[in-house]
């Protein structure tokens, strides 16, 4: 069993003021896309709402670096997991949570199930690709920050070479 909680990004950390530089992991930084590089497109066999997100959500991770023609798979599994999500909220939506059986019973709708699920699948693809505020996944975009002189002094100047 794989306990305890997701460590918090190093965003979070500034921002809450619990960054450590000696407890500081580096994470793995990748290299932003080349000059004149293009965007890859969504794969064709994603539906319309999929396509939609990825529209909306290929061209961030592309500027960051981390989308590219080899990992287009895990970015159009997010987009379809998205497509479902909201298939079953329109549904639940129209039809309500719940539906009375033949015999009367009152039932939860499979949709609801499923609506559950495939947040919870947005959610990890989401987290992995670094979509979400708090994700840890390849690093973080560091924010400009001034430089303090009690880090200085507590921590030690940083090492360079």
């Amino acid at each position: 069993m794989a306990g305890g909680r997701p460590p918090k990004s190093r965003i979070l950390k500034l921002l809450s003021g619990t960054l450590r530089k000696d407890r500081d992991v580096k994470r793995v930084r990748v290299k932003p896309p080349a000059a004149g590089a293009k965007c890859p497109g969504p794969p064709s066999r994603l539906g319309r709402v999929a396509k939609e997100e990825w529209r909306r959500v290929a061209p961030f991770l592309f500027r960051r670096g981390l989308l590219t023609k080899q990992n287009v798979t895990g970015l159009a599994a997010y987009c379809q997991s998205c497509a479902r999500w909201w298939e079953y909220e329109k549904v639940i939506d129209e039809q309500g949570v719940t539906f009375t059986t033949e015999k009367g019973y009152v039932c939860q709708r499979p949709e609801v199930t499923l609506s559950q699920k495939e947040r919870t699948l947005m959610s990890q693809f989401a987290t992995k690709y670094g979509i979400t505020p708090d994700s840890t996944s390849f690093g973080d975009a560091e924010p400009e920050t001034k430089v303090d002189p009690t880090e200085d002094f507590l921590f030690g100047k940083p090492k360079v070479g």
